[in-house]
């Protein structure tokens, strides 16, 4: 299971352990019971933050590995916005600076 797919199925179920069901369900409980679920929920929920952080510090590194030809792309985009003489190259140059972008987060355009 990849960190994302793991990701998914802890958020998936921190929602199931939202639902009315569980929530009735804990009322006939005891206390120490309900505050053992509440403590485990935000365990879970410490997980879920740590691993959305793991996943941005991913994407910042990318962003970093990718930073020169961004740059490029958009200085490029920005001469080109200027004179907009060019309208096929501005799309091509936009169209890679998206593409470098979408690689980043890991977006499949």
């Amino acid at each position: 299971m990849t960190r994302e797919q793991l990701l998914f199925q802890l958020r998936n179920l921190e929602l199931q352990l939202l639902r009315p069901e569980v929530d009735d369900f804990l009322k006939t409980q005891t206390e120490a019971y309900r505050q053992k679920f509440v403590a485990l929920s935000f365990d879970l929920r410490i997980i879920i933050m740590k691993l959305t952080t793991s996943q941005l510090s991913d994407i910042a590194d990318r962003l970093e590995d990718l930073s020169d030809e961004i740059q490029e792309g958009i200085d490029a985009l920005k001469g080109d916005i200027a004179t907009l003489d060019k309208t096929v190259k501005i799309i091509n140059i936009f169209s890679s600076v998206v593409g470098f972008a979408a690689r980043i987060v890991g977006l499949a355009l």
